[in-house]
């Protein structure tokens, strides 16, 4: 059963920075505001992965559900990005980002496995490399240093807070995920130039998603469905009571017996006490 969003309601993304405001009704398969647990690195993510895309198989886990999404996600963000004016540069590495004396960047662009490389003037870089984990926060994974030369806020950027800081900009915004594409196409509507370079070659993201998304998806369904055991999805256990050699288990959908009970949760870490304990 999926679950309204109502017009108002602010979704507060992984990263504590910005809060985004739900700008109409919308429904989505997947149970509970999907989008808290995901970062949103620009205006809007957070809105559209809530949004949900598609029908999610009832077979499927909440992390193949993310997956599963995902893949949703990228198909819609390539399938926007084709209709834009962004250029796209690729398969390219960014070698070095230099300040030219009226404030843009050049940006030396090296062709990944290739002696060839091309000079982009801009007025700002945008990086979208995601995100690492370091002690429980999240932080934008970064250009080298001496690839940034300590150029950021200064044409070089890891967040896209405001588009209409861009606009009559010339934009490049390096990355291939699905923040990065959908980035470009954002931007393209203000913005007077914008290009997206990859290290891999970025249109054929599409066709990946297309075949590889529905079939991690589709293969997982199956193999679900062709279990043996009694299947119990959507399921919430209430209470395990032994009763002599086996146990009787309650759940939110009825109630049965079983020799073994396996939990398995997942883990969390339990912070220990000053004495180690």
């Amino acid at each position: 059963m999926g679950s309204k969003i109502v017009a108002g309601w602010t979704i507060q993304p992984a990263v504590e920075r910005q809060k985004f405001t739900v700008s109409q009704e919308m429904e989505t398969t997947v149970p509970g505001v999907f989008a808290v647990g995901d970062v949103a690195e620009y205006p809007g993510k957070a809105e559209l992965i809530a949004t949900g895309f598609g029908e999610v198989p009832t077979a499927v886990n909440s992390i193949i559900k993310r997956i599963y999404l995902k893949f949703r996600a990228m198909e819609h963000a390539v399938s926007e990005l084709q209709k834009s004016a962004v250029q796209i540069e690729t398969p390219y590495n960014i070698e070095s980002v230099e300040k030219d004396e009226d404030g843009s960047l050049n940006v030396t662009l090296a062709k990944v496995r290739e002696d060839e490389k091309k000079v982009l003037n801009v007025d700002d870089l945008m990086v979208n490399y995601g995100f690492t984990s370091e002690m429980g926060a999240f932080e934008p994974r970064r250009l080298p240093e001496d690839v940034e030369n300590g150029l950021e806020g200064q044409g070089i950027h890891y967040f896209l807070n405001d588009v209409e800081d861009f606009r009559d900009h010339r934009v490049l915004v390096a990355g291939g995920g699905d923040s990065a594409v959908d980035m470009s196409t954002l931007l393209d509507t203000v913005a007077a130039e914008v290009h997206l370079t990859h290290r891999r070659v970025i249109l054929d993201i599409a066709g990946y998603v297309n075949t590889t998304g529905a079939k991690i998806v589709k293969e997982l369904d199956d193999q679900m469905r062709q279990f043996q055991q009694d299947l119990y999805l959507d399921t919430t256990v209430i209470d395990v009571v032994p009763n002599g050699t086996e146990f009787d288990i309650t759940t939110d959908k009825g109630s049965f017996h079983s020799k073994s009970v396996i939990v398995a949760t997942g883990r969390r870490k339990i912070k220990s006490d000053r004495n180690g304990k």
